[in-house]
């Protein structure tokens, strides 16, 4: 930024201290540099100021001018306080199965802090910063991402690599981001998600999911939600399978053994309407009775247990019928 200060253009530069830093003259870099990690451990966001004063407000501005031979002024740190719900739902979905990722632009200190508030990294090598994943190629990085829990100080090129690996590894990848920067990424996952209090316009154009508090339980209770409506739709296609395998096998097994049909077409559709429509519903509508949250995932919609459970009946009102049958006939 290029502004008038009591009459004096001064350009103002901040970012990322190790980055700032370099720029600077006459400062002890090394010194700086301990003091901005030590905050950065604690947990802090930490931003380095410098300025370099000019003798005119340029008409057109050149950045390599403007950001080189600065003078250092001081670096501001500042700490976003976790909120503990956050926590307990991190928990909540790592013990459902769902790994949560954490991609950053803080210091690699910081983001290593955070990760452990947040019980999402276990080891500080399931940490990397975005200087070590430059030097992966596409191979390495897609042998290695799932070891990582961790991303820092990442690039909008980075994140849309991460989300590239996890992708070709077979996962489900839900993505979440309010920046420009962030769209490509977004576009890339399975499922983008836009913040919505803060994403830019563009963001929200290109996600799948715009979630309007920016609250992190939202988004878990989105997945409850969807796996409550998996499990109905399992339950309803179920029921449906059952009753349509018993009243085909009914009939088949009597044309079989007593040479006519025990169901007349205006029978079948009679209890097609009664047996299906009501409770068809009531399944859709049902809530789910358990705290801890099912992953939809499509190799356990059609289990054995799931056929099991669902045949054995049909087999029983299927023998029970026909032998109802044989007494009338």
């Amino acid at each position: 930024t290029v502004s008038a200060i009591n009459g004096s253009p001064i350009a103002i530069v901040k970012g990322a201290p190790e980055v700032v830093l370099d720029r600077c003259i006459n400062i002890n870099h090394e010194q700086i540099g301990e003091i901005a990690t030590e905050y950065a451990k604690c947990g802090h966001k930490v931003i380095a100021v410098a300025i370099k004063h000019l003798s005119e407000i340029p008409a057109n501005p050149n950045c390599e001018e403007l950001e080189n031979d600065l003078t250092f002024t001081g670096i501001i740190a500042f700490e976003d306080q976790l909120d503990r719900r956050s926590v307990a739902l991190c928990r909540e979905c790592i013990n459902a199965g769902i790994k949560i990722v954490m991609v950053t632009g803080d210091h690699i200190d910081t983001a290593i802090t955070i990760g452990r508030s947040l019980g999402i990294l276990k080891h500080d090598s399931e940490a990397i910063s975005s200087d070590a994943i430059a030097q992966m190629d596409d191979d390495e990085l897609l042998s290695k991402v799932n070891n990582y829990s961790v991303f820092a100080r990442v690039t909008p090129e980075d994140k849309l690599r991460i989300v590239s690996a996890l992708k070709h590894k077979n996962e489900n990848v839900f993505v979440t981001g309010d920046s420009i920067n962030d769209t490509s990424a977004i576009l890339e996952a399975d499922i983008g998600c836009a913040l919505g209090l803060t994403a830019a316009d563009t963001v929200k154009d290109s996600a799948d999911i715009v979630i309007a508090d920016n609250k992190f339980k939202t988004i878990v209770n989105a997945i409850k939600e969807s796996g409550r409506i998996f499990l109905n739709i399992r339950k309803s296609i179920g029921y449906i399978f059952t009753f349509g395998l018993t009243v085909a096998s009914t009939i088949l097994l009597c044309l079989i053994f007593f040479g006519s049909a025990a169901l007349s077409p205006a029978s079948v559709l009679l209890l097609s309407a009664l047996a299906l429509s009501m409770p068809v519903i009531a399944f859709l509508a049902e809530f789910s009775k358990s705290s801890i949250f099912i992953i939809p995932n499509k190799s356990n919609f059609f289990n054995p247990s799931f056929l099991i459970r669902f045949i054995f009946p049909s087999v029983i009102i299927t023998v029970m019928a026909t032998l109802g049958y044989s007494f009338t006939d």
